[in-house]
């Protein structure tokens, strides 16, 4: 059952669950957007040759000293 839909639509709880219902459809809506603009960057590195990494901090270093670009590096 979709989140949205998990909540009732009755009066029962009247605003607050409005409320809810509005919040978590931007954060849906947001992630949405999100993705695209992820795969638009992904699709713009490779076509210019720079590899993609699916990391979630750049931290780690390269032993050249940039950050690792590597799309098999392990996950953190």
């Amino acid at each position: 059952m979709p989140v949205l839909q998990a909540l009732p639509e009755d009066g029962r709880h009247g605003a607050a669950w409005r409320q809810s219902r509005e919040c978590i459809h931007g954060a849906i809506v947001s992630l949405r957007k999100a993705l695209v603009l992820q795969r638009q960057c992904e699709e713009l590195f490779e076509s210019h040759g720079m590899p993609v990494s699916y990391r979630w901090s750049l931290n780690e270093v390269a032993g050249d000293g940039a950050p690792s670009l590597s799309k098999d590096a392990p996950v953190d």
